[in-house]
């Protein structure tokens, strides 16, 4: 089964403080570890909300919020990467969603040059993570927009500007872990909503939950021992077939 862990942004990171080379190292430690271990399919940090754009519909009419964000409403249903040469055209294309789906965030993926781990290179396009949100009525039914967002992500892939697309299953199918008073806890959803913003996620194909779990707990340990602020939370989800968007 395939997994994706999303974990939450902390007061660091929203305020734009790059992670320590520790933190750097040992998360790509372990990356390294789930990629030998043949499981790793993806992994993204994304830039602060400050940095990102939030549209939400209304009639089919969207309304534009530059952030920062306090957080998010509703629950992702799925997720599109793009390849484009400005936020514009991250708004554009985002913005077919209207009628489909309740909200979308669109941030920046975090790349190698913005950590100061090698130059960017010179006419590199930016990389937009595009998170569609739907309300508690319409979480959990998978037919609800499947069409319009098939055909979405269709028309990226044609234009050349599409990196990777995903839906996600019910929260009902969900964990979701919590470091607290230095403990984990693993909570079963569903959840009434998701308010935090989004700092990263990581896609696993895995045999089995508890498997997707373990890795996240590692997940989890590794944020709190490079000192990330907060109580820690990462969301742990079922991805939809692939068949389901492209």
């Amino acid at each position: 089964m395939r997994m994706i862990l999303i974990h939450k942004a902390d007061e660091k990171s929203e305020a734009g403080i790059p992670p320590t080379l520790e933190l750097i190292g040992t998360m790509g430690k372990l990356m390294e570890e789930i990629g030998r271990s043949g499981a790793l399919l993806a992994a993204e940090g994304l830039q602060p909300s400050s940095m990102a754009v939030r549209l939400a519909f209304s009639e089919g009419k969207p309304t534009l919020t530059c952030g920062p964000f306090p957080g998010g409403n509703g629950f992702i249903a799925g997720f599109a990467i793009v390849r484009l040469e400005s936020m514009e055209q991250a708004i554009q294309w985002a913005s077919r969603l209207a009628e489909t789906v309740d909200e979308v965030d669109i941030g920046l993926v975090k790349e190698p040059w913005d950590l100061g781990l090698c130059p960017k290179p010179e006419g590199q396009m930016t990389r937009f993570m595009m998170m569609y949100k739907l309300d508690k009525a319409h979480e959990g039914n998978p037919g609800f927009g499947s069409e319009r967002i098939r055909k979405w992500t269709q028309d990226m892939l044609k234009a050349g500007v599409l990196v990777l697309a995903e839906s996600l299953q019910p929260s009902s199918k969900s964990a979701r872990l919590q470091f607290k008073e230095g403990k984990i806890s693993v909570a079963d959803g569903p959840y009434t909503e998701s308010k935090e913003i989004v700092g990263g996620f990581c896609m696993l194909q895995v045999g089995s939950r508890e498997e997707a779990i373990e890795w996240g707990s590692r997940f989890v340990k590794v944020l709190r021992d490079g000192k990330v602020e907060g109580n820690l939370e990462l969301d742990i989800c079922p991805l939809s077939e692939i068949s389901s968007l492209l």
